[in-house]
């Protein structure tokens, strides 16, 4: 209540009084609250946001360093096939137009088993194909080609590299039938297998492989 003055210093009294009890307004931060959203990271944090980024890291790497081999190998292998495939129709091509073959050995540096020679008639060149020792290791690794002009002698000091550095061939063979001139019309068939791998060590079982045609 107030007097029938209304003092001023009554009324100031009164409502200093209600004041005090007016409940404290909820939106107030309280200090604790306050304190903790002025803190930094602690150190358990930082160690394990550094360790979960550098296990990402890690993960990318890996994923990029197989894709990178996953394409050297691929295209190892599509090399050795493409090679492999080129020189084997280029062989085919000119025996399909050839005549008076035979299986022969030439007495030629790095060869290595049995070659074919024959007449190319297209040319007019006697063609000589052999497996060689290039790199002198012991085992084979090219197919080497002589072409001589008419009907000329083979000569081994012209022979040249028939497939790729990057192609081991490890094995040729040919197979002559109907080679001689008989009751039949003559017409030879020859049979080509070569068996050949990559050069590079980490893919070779990746890209050995055998093909054949006659």
């Amino acid at each position: 209540k107030f007097s029938a003055g209304f003092a001023p210093l009554e009324i100031y009294a009164v409502l200093k009084r209600r004041i005090r009890n007016i409940p404290q307004l909820s939106f107030m931060p309280s200090r604790s609250h306050r304190s903790a959203s002025l803190t930094g990271f602690t150190l358990v944090e930082i160690i394990v946001a550094t360790g979960l980024f550098a296990a990402l890291v890690i993960a990318i790497m890996d994923i990029m360093i197989a894709a990178a081999n996953a394409q050297r190998k691929i295209s190892n292998i599509q090399a050795v096939q493409d090679n492999v495939r080129f020189s084997l129709e280029l062989m085919a091509r000119e025996m399909r137009t050839g005549e008076r073959f035979q299986l022969v050995s030439h007495p030629c540096p790095l060869n290595l088993g049995t070659g074919i020679e024959f007449t190319n008639l297209t040319a007019g060149e006697r063609r000589y194909y052999y497996l060689a020792d290039r790199d002198s290791d012991g085992s084979a690794d090219s197919i080497m080609r002589v072409a001589m002009p008419g009907d000329i002698s083979i000569d081994c000091a012209l022979a040249q590299q028939f497939t790729a550095d990057e192609v081991i061939i490890k094995n040729l063979r040919f197979y002559l039938n109907g080679g001689v001139l008989g009751a039949t019309d003559g017409q030879p068939w020859i049979t080509i297998v070569i068996e050949a791998r990559s050069r590079d060590q980490k893919i070779i079982s990746e890209t050995s492989m055998n093909i054949q045609t006659s």
